[in-house]
C-alpha cells in the first residue's frame, strides 16, 4: 500500500526530532506532512512534494517514484546532508537518495515498513 501523508504549508520554521534524535529544521513555505496510518510528522521541501507524491484528495498525498537506498554496513557513523540539517546514520540505519539528488536518513524499522523492493534491469549493466 502506497504511503499516504497529509501536507500542511509552514508559515513559520518548525522544528522536528528523526528516530535517531537528529533535531531538523524546516523553513517557512516547507511542508509537514503527518503520515496518515501512523501520525508520525517530518517536513518536505514543496519540490520534494511535487516530484515525491501525487494529490489524491485535497490536502492529502500518496507517495510515488522510485529511490535508491543504501544500508549503513560497518561500525563507523555517517553524517549525511538533507535539505533540513545534517543527520547521522548509524550502522544498521538506510541512507535514501530521490532522483533529485536530495538524501534522507531512516531506521532499518521505519524503512522496511515504508517501502518495498523494486528491482529494475539497469542499462549499465551487463545482463547474463
Amino acid at each position: 500500500m502506497p504511503q499516504r501523508i497529509r501536507a500542511d504549508r509552514l508559515s513559520e520554521p518548525w522544528s522536528w526530532v528523526t528516530a535517531n534524535g537528529n533535531v531538523l529544521r524546516a523553513e517557512t513555505g516547507d511542508y509537514r506532512v503527518t503520515e496518515t496510518r501512523t501520525g508520525a510528522q517530518w517536513s518536505v521541501a514543496p519540490g520534494a512534494l511535487r516530484s515525491g507524491y501525487v494529490e489524491v484528495a485535497p490536502g492529502e498525498y500518496e507517495a510515488t517514484g522510485e529511490i535508491t537506498a543504501d544500508r549503513v554496513v560497518g561500525r563507523a557513523n555517517h553524517t549525511v546532508p538533507s535539505l533540513e540539517g545534517s543527520v547521522v546514520a548509524h550502522p544498521g540505519d538506510w541512507i535514501v537518495t530521490a532522483a533529485d539528488g536530495s538524501q534522507w536518513v531512516l531506521v532499518d524499522s521505519w524503512f522496511r515498513s515504508r517501502y518495498e523492493e523494486v528491482r529494475a534491469a539497469r542499462p549499465d549493466m551487463p545482463t547474463h
